[in-house]
């Protein structure tokens, strides 16, 4: 019986934190199918080769974000990640191209 009694807590304790987990972080599995999918969304719309940093989860909007870098230009870092209301992926790569190059 005592051994029951501590599997469950086991359980619950294993159980309590994934869910922690998941709500305060996200799903784990997202944050490594989502740099793919960003990386993608941008070779396609720029063709050329791009660098995804950390993906980052907003918790209030349950989406996720991250900042990017082009491969040939690494200084210019940019935002790319989900939009709040429709969850499709956007990115700030044309404005901050402007701006990283008018103030040069």
């Amino acid at each position: 019986m005592r051994r029951i009694k501590s599997l469950i807590w086991i359980i619950s304790f294993i159980l309590f934190v994934s869910f922690i987990i998941f709500v305060f972080f996200g799903n784990p599995l997202k944050y490594y199918t989502l740099k793919g999918e960003f990386e993608q969304f941008l070779e396609e719309r720029y063709n050329e080769k791009f660098n995804v940093e950390k993906i980052t989860f907003d918790i209030m909007h349950r989406t996720y974000h991250s900042k990017a870098t082009p491969e040939n230009e690494p200084k210019l870092r940019f935002y790319v990640g989900q939009n709040n209301i429709t969850k499709e992926i956007n990115d700030a790569y044309e404005l901050e191209k402007k701006i990283f190059y008018n103030n040069d």
